[in-house]
């Protein structure tokens, strides 16, 4: 494969695994701090809680998948023409800090994909195991991060990534397992004389009575570790205009600040006029939210391959 290709198939692994990890966290939240404090009723909660492990399990054998994938990429990148691919794989995996994370990461994977199939019967133990799982999920992408190798800050940089994960799971994470249980009809009970629209709304608001404030603290946890982890990196104006790491730093931000304001809008505007209006506003606007957070991650994905300025002037 040629550079732009390997670049490319790297790029989308790194998103992919992203949203995967976003979506394995926000199941979990969904299913422990939304559904469980909605005060919905009990076959509500079930269908809700069984999408929810259907989501986790899907997104994290995706993590699996794209974690193979990321491996061949990392091999293709350290091998010569007459090396063995397996040769240079296993000392990829055991010989590099990056393998073992690589490692963990891949085994909590699959543990989180068996539990998750298992939760879907709704045993509550499972999902508070899936939890601390989750966890440890959480912070693998900042033992393979430029948080490894901050000048400033470097005491509060890992703590800052994993915050930043957690903060992005608990916000978009959720909202993206909320949404996809909206529109899959978790809320409408089959003996209701109510139309779907109404249902529809009805379950909206029950869950967005847990949803916003969760979604303003996930957003709290992004700015503050997200504002470290900057400092941590950029020392001087000039690194955040004058290099593509400062460059991207400030698309993401932007891209972040979107976000922020759509959900605002959605809470401020689109909230109060549900049960009037029906749901189809506050859907689309959920929809629009995600797409935009997205193009977050995508900003994300570039950001980690790209050397701070740091790292720029000592090569």
């Amino acid at each position: 494969m040629g550079p732009i290709v390997i670049e490319t198939v790297g790029f989308v692994a790194r998103l992919v695994a992203y949203v995967a990890i976003l979506a394995v966290l926000g199941a979990v939240a969904f299913r422990l701090l939304i559904l469980k404090r909605s005060g919905l009723t009990t076959g509500t909660i079930v269908r809700g809680s069984r999408r929810s492990a259907a989501i986790g399990a899907f997104a994290s054998m995706t993590l699996v998948v794209v974690d193979v994938v990321k491996l061949g990429i990392q091999t293709s990148e350290m091998r010569f023409p007459t090396d063995s691919w397996i040769t240079v794989g296993m000392k990829m995996l055991f010989d590099t800090s990056w393998g073992t994370v690589w490692m963990v990461q891949v085994v909590c994977a699959v543990l989180l994909a068996m539990t998750f199939t298992l939760a879907r019967k709704d045993a509550l133990p499972r999902w508070n195991v899936l939890a601390l799982m989750s966890m440890g999920l959480a912070a693998t992408p900042a033992f393979a991060s430029h948080a490894m190798t901050a000048r400033r800050f470097a005491q509060y940089s890992i703590a800052a990534d994993v915050a930043h994960v957690l903060g992005a799971s608990l916000w978009i994470g959720t909202l993206l397992v909320m949404f996809a249980s909206i529109i899959g009809g978790d809320g409408n009970e089959p003996q209701s004389e109510q139309t779907v629209s109404v249902m529809r709304a009805s379950y909206i608001v029950s869950l967005l009575r847990s949803f916003s404030p969760l979604a303003l603290t996930g957003s709290a946890l992004v700015a503050i570790s997200g504002v470290v982890s900057s400092l941590a990196h950029v020392e001087h104006w000039a690194d955040l205009t004058g290099t593509p790491y400062g460059q991207k730093l400030i698309a993401k931000v932007l891209s972040v600040g979107v976000v922020v304001l759509l959900g605002w809008r959605n809470w401020k505007f689109v909230t109060p006029a549900i049960l009037t209006q029906g749901p189809k506003r506050m859907t689309r606007g959920m929809a629009v939210e995600l797409l935009i957070a997205l193009v977050v991650l995508g900003v994300t994905a570039a950001l980690v391959v790209t050397p701070p300025p740091a790292e720029m002037m000592t090569h």
